[in-house]
């Protein structure tokens, strides 16, 4: 992912930024600190490590303009993970993925940057990754599917070849897209559905065969 000299702060102090971490700590890379939105955890440790810095602070601002900084972006909801990056859009600190070593990820496979992807992931040849996405653990994404930016996939979630999962989506817990379905932008999947057709933009479908709801 990076050299292992180069320092990196995590952007988010919750429960995906401890998973950050402890992928940060797999790669044997050094870790600066958290940086967080919330006052109240500024200097709190979070599994060990410092919260260094409050987003938007003078400090903050002055630390994000070194750019031998890689910055994680670590944040489930999807409006506070847009937000953190646009606060971030005149930091030089350059913003990195974050990738569990335990996993296979073809080397014909594209990723953008800001993703956060955890352990067991499979990412086929040719299949194509947005930037700012999280993917939990053992999510599969087959060959010539496409994720979008901003996407949330649950643990379990299996794409099917040639499927389109469009921007600020989020897939439900062991959902099963089909292959060639697309899911439109903002649509929501439940944990378990099995979607055999598209779903439209901003739709939220549930069960097997998924409907809407």
């Amino acid at each position: 992912m990076a050299d292992n000299k180069v320092p990196f702060m995590i952007v988010g102090a919750g429960p995906e930024g401890r998973v950050a971490l402890d992928i940060l700590n797999l790669l044997d890379v050094v870790v600066y600190g958290f940086i967080s939105q919330d006052e109240t955890q500024l200097l709190k440790e979070v599994n060990d490590i410092l919260v260094a810095a409050q987003l938007g602070s003078k400090d903050c601002d002055t630390l994000l303009q070194d750019e031998h900084i890689r910055l994680i972006i670590a944040e489930r909801d999807t409006d506070k993970r847009i937000e953190l990056v646009e606060a971030l859009a005149d930091a030089k600190a350059e913003i990195a993925n974050a990738i569990h070593p335990f996993n296979s990820i073809s080397p014909y496979a594209r990723l953008g940057r800001g993703n956060l992807i955890s352990a067991g992931a499979v990412i086929q040849p040719n299949a194509m990754i947005g930037s700012f996405n999280l993917l939990d653990s053992y999510v599969s994404v087959e060959t010539d599917a496409a994720l979008g930016d901003y996407c949330t996939l649950h643990a379990g979630v299996r794409i099917g070849r040639e499927a389109q999962i469009h921007n600020e989506a989020v897939i439900g817990m062991g959902a099963i897209i089909h292959a060639g379905v697309r899911i439109g932008e903002g649509a929501m999947v439940g944990p378990g559905a099995v979607v055999l057709k598209d779903v439209e933009d901003g739709q939220t479908v549930f069960g097997n065969p998924a409907k809407v709801m």
